[in-house]
């Protein structure tokens, strides 16, 4: 190898060996900015709008309830058992009920009085805990209508330890959506929203909540996927977010990592009755939609038709979905629908499955009406149909 070469290679080493570390250190700056070191910056500015809830709730059977619970059925907070017995609304709840109920005197023992005292017994006040965030300076705050739903007496503490007697100004049950209110001695602080439809999978977010009445607690992951539905009614369109969310932060704001929130923590998985690290949060979209209407008309009024379909609710299917069944008497009937047609579409917008058919009928006021276009005997026709109101959950 000649001089002049070897001075070549010998260059070319210094350059490299000064030039690698630089490539490192810029990996790791990235690396640094994608991994933030703490968010007790965000926690801190965020925090005072966070609240938590204090239910005193009516449970008409709380022995039948918690012998649900102890055998692996929905806990004893929740409004109704869930589809999955590992998929739970996460209230908080005082445990043993059952424990805790006192028992019958002997005396009364084969008298009238037996009866009236088992009765009376059936009917016992439980305490449970949820979270919420405050949406209004004057003391609106929004949380899930399941924490509520049978609250007898509702109060909030606020960040600074204040105790603030609570009324339900505004609740869906559709939606799991309830607006609560407080008369505050002085303007309160609030979030601000930002749409879910930002988030990207593996973006970090901040669930703040009341895990098991312990008071104000914090816990990050990392945002998964959105569309989720966990069969807690028609209406499902959730985010999965890897985040601890346990009973008590029900009600509870999700934020991004600029402090805004995306969503409101509702369910858990939970198999085994604890968080394994994957929650639900309705988007911020969403809520933002029926929260509006709530603030104004203190309940929404949901579209209904009454027909029974078949199949998968979430699985597209051929040629139209099929009507399974009509309830007597119900606005599709009454607007010429029939057993075996095939919804093709719902003013015009095209339904693949069961399930956008509830959504979209549910999100029609009663009274309107709705031009159905379906396919029976190989032809399709369109049949205006007046819009009925929706009695309870479930069906189209």
């Amino acid at each position: 190898m000649t001089p002049k070469a070897i001075f070549r290679e010998a260059k070319a080493a210094v350059i490299a060996a000064m030039v690698l570390p630089l490539l490192l250190l810029g990996s790791g700056a990235t690396m640094a900015d994608d991994m933030p070191a703490s968010f007790a910056n965000i926690v801190e500015k965020v925090c005072p709008a966070v609240v938590n809830i204090s239910i005193t709730a009516l449970i008409d059977d709380p022995v039948a309830e918690q012998a649900a619970n102890d055998a692996g059925g929905a806990a004893p907070s929740q409004p109704a058992p869930s589809p999955s017995a590992s998929l739970q609304k996460s209230v908080s709840g005082t445990p043993d009920i059952a424990k805790n109920m006192p028992a019958m005197p002997n005396a009364m023992n084969g008298t009238p009085m037996e009866r009236l005292f088992r009765e009376h017994m059936r009917a016992r006040h439980v305490k449970l805990v949820g979270s919420g965030f405050i949406i209004d300076r004057s003391g609106l705050i929004v949380t899930n209508n399941h924490v509520v739903a049978r609250a007898a007496v509702l109060d909030v503490t606020l960040a600074d330890g204040t105790i603030l007697p609570a009324r339900v100004v505004g609740a869906d049950e559709f939606s799991d959506i309830a607006i609560l209110r407080v008369d505050p001695p002085h303007p309160l602080p609030v979030v601000t929203w930002a749409p879910s439809a930002g988030l990207r999978p593996g973006d970090w977010v901040i669930a703040i909540g009341n895990p098991f009445g312990l008071g104000t607690s914090i816990s990050a992951g990392v945002f998964s996927a959105r569309g989720r539905d966990i069969g807690a009614d028609p209406y499902d369109d959730f985010l999965q977010i890897n985040v601890a969310i346990n009973p008590g932060n029900s009600g509870g704001p999700l934020f991004d990592t600029k402090g805004r929130v995306v969503g409101i923590n509702t369910a858990t998985e939970a198999p085994n009755g604890g968080s394994v690290g994957i929650g639900f949060s309705i988007p911020s979209e969403f809520a933002l939609s029926v929260i509006n209407t709530l603030r104004t008309q203190h309940h929404i009024e949901r579209g209904w038709l009454g027909i029974r379909f078949t199949g998968n609710p979430l699985a597209p299917q051929d040629d139209g979905v099929e009507i399974d069944g009509l309830q007597v008497g119900g606005p599709g009937v009454m607007g010429g629908l029939r057993v075996h047609d095939r919804v093709l579409a719902i003013n015009g917008a095209e339904m693949d499955t069961p399930r956008d058919i509830v959504r979209a009928i549910a999100a029609l006021p009663p009274g309107s009406i709705v031009a159905v276009t379906v396919r029976r005997k190989g032809q399709d026709i369109e049949l205006p149909v007046t819009v009925g109101r929706r009695p309870e959950l479930g069906g189209g």
